[in-house]
Parts: structure tokens; sequence; C-alpha cells
């Protein structure tokens, strides 16, 4: 509790790896860790009806923890093939955030100083079939 408050005091954001464990989750807020990050690996190692009990303890695990308040984001052996029911998770704010919004405010600064005309664009395309691409 003490360091979470000395990390705080700092300006630095706690959060927390944790199991989606009820217990764990209220021990994170008890502790003063805004964020937790719930451990996906039983739910990536696992397979048919086993990995829908562990993607409910996601949800159940997520739901609660931003119910009281926490910021929740998950991780840990997920790849394209399990990530998407554990992305759709309105709780979980895996995607959201500072990252991706400075990804789209660059994408459109670039956009919008490097437009791309139609004889530009014709002239890459000539480019790139001389090159045989």
């Amino acid at each position: 509790k003490e360091c979470c408050a000395a990390l705080r005091e700092c300006g630095i954001r706690v959060s927390m790896f944790i199991d989606p464990d009820p217990a764990q989750i209220e021990a994170s807020l008890e502790i003063g860790a805004p964020v937790v990050e719930l451990h996906t690996g039983a739910y990536a190692e696992a397979i048919g009806e086993h990995q829908a009990k562990e993607l409910m303890r996601l949800v159940h695990g997520a739901r609660h923890g931003a119910q009281i308040g926490l910021t929740v984001h998950a991780g840990h052996g997920l790849h394209y093939h399990n990530v998407q029911p554990v992305a759709a998770l309105n709780a979980i704010r895996i995607f959201m955030g500072p990252v991706p919004a400075a990804l789209l405010l660059l994408s459109i600064l670039f956009a919008w100083h490097y437009n791309v005309t139609r004889e530009s664009h014709q002239a890459l395309v000539e480019e790139l079939q001389k090159r045989g691409i």
C-alpha cells in the first residue's frame, strides 16, 4: 500500500498483473493500484470447454474490476486465434488508450501533410510496375 502511494506521488500509475480472481482484484484496489492486467495465460492455453470456462473467468473478473473502479487490461498468451473474444469484452481496455489514439493522430497528420493526388498515385503505380512489384 505504501509503495503504491509513493509511486502515485511521483506520478507513476501502478498496474497489478493478476489472475481474474475476485480476491486478487479486491486486493489490488485495497493497495491503491488503479489498474489491473488480468493474466490470460490459462485462457490462451485451454482448449474447448475449458477455454470457454476460462473466458468466463475473465469476463467476471473484468466486470468486477470495472464495477469497483479499476481500469482493466488483459494480456499474456493472446494471439490472432484467441484474442477476439477477450478484446470484445467492454470492461477490458486492451486496445483503447493513449497509444492507439496517438497512432490515429499521427496517421491523420501524415495523411494531411503527405496527401496522395491522382497524379502522385499514378506515378507510384508506374514506378512499382517498372520494378516488377
